[in-house]
């Protein structure tokens, strides 16, 4: 893992940290932080791994309210209104309760809707210039992305037929 500030997690702990992590890290990586000031959020998140201790910080109902109202639109961005929650939690907890990611403009991106998906297989033979022309009101990145998913969910479901 690569972290910054010099602090790698090769460099010696001192059984102190160590317990410091031990015994604050439920509270979150954010609270050992402010504990151990010179250590990285990177390098605190290894070192709870190699000693097998979690986060298991319950989310509160206000947290997932927020949740709720704003990952549709905002994605892993409303981590910014959540203390201490990391984006990857944010994804982990919306996806426990059913919440899904639906693009906005606070993104700039929009998900494809299912009639442009289906739009998208059924012509992914045309060449890349003619399908850009199905779908004026999307970047060409946008489809290219959204072609490469396709087919690399098609490669996925053939290998497993396949296997």
């Amino acid at each position: 893992m690569g972290c910054s500030s010099g602090n790698k997690p090769s460099e010696t702990w001192s059984e102190a940290e160590k317990e410091i992590v031990r015994t604050h890290y439920e509270k979150g990586y954010a609270h050992v932080m402010a504990l151990l000031p010179d250590r990285t959020r990177g390098t605190i998140q290894w070192m709870a791994g190699k000693l097998g201790v979690i986060c298991a910080r319950s989310w509160t109902p206000e947290e997932e309210l927020i949740l709720v109202a704003g990952y549709p639109a905002l994605g892993t961005a409303v981590a910014g209104q959540l203390y201490g929650r990391t984006p990857e939690a944010v994804k982990i907890k919306a996806c426990d309760m059913g919440v899904k990611y639906q693009g906005g403009e606070y993104t700039g991106q929009q998900m494809w809707s299912r009639e442009e998906q289906m739009c998208l297989a059924r012509n992914d033979h045309l060449i890349f210039a003619e399908l850009l022309k199905l779908f004026p009101h999307r970047s060409r990145l946008s489809v290219k992305k959204a072609r490469e998913r396709l087919r690399r969910k098609n490669k996925m479901a053939a290998l497993r037929r396949a296997g």
